[in-house]
C-alpha cells in the first residue's frame, strides 16, 4: 500500500511513531514506552530473531516475545507469573 500511495500516485504518507513494520528492527524500539505503543510486529531473517528486546517468558515458549509483552503490560493473567 504505501508503495502505491508514495511512489505511483505521489503523495506523502504520515509516519506514525507508533506503529511498527516487520521491516524496522525491533530492538531499536524504546522499552520504556511499550504502553504508548500502536503496533509491534516480529520477523525471522535466517536464524535471528526480529523481536522486541523485553524479558519474560522463557524464548522457547515465546520466540515472538508477544506474550512476554502481553505479561508486561497486563501482569495479572495466570501465565505471566514468574
Amino acid at each position: 500500500m504505501g508503495y502505491i500511495i508514495e511512489h505511483m500516485l505521489r503523495k506523502k504518507l504520515t509516519v506514525v511513531d507508533e506503529f511498527h513494520s516487520h521491516l524496522e528492527p525491533m530492538r531499536f524500539v524504546n522499552t520504556d514506552s511499550l504502553a504508548r505503543q500502536v503496533s509491534f510486529s516480529y520477523s525471522q531473517y535466517g536464524s535471528e530473531m526480529n523481536v522486541l528486546p523485553i524479558d519474560g517468558l522463557d524464548t522457547r515458549l515465546d520466540p515472538t516475545r508477544l506474550l512476554s509483552l502481553h505479561c508486561l503490560l497486563f501482569p495479572n493473567f495466570s501465565y505471566c507469573a514468574t
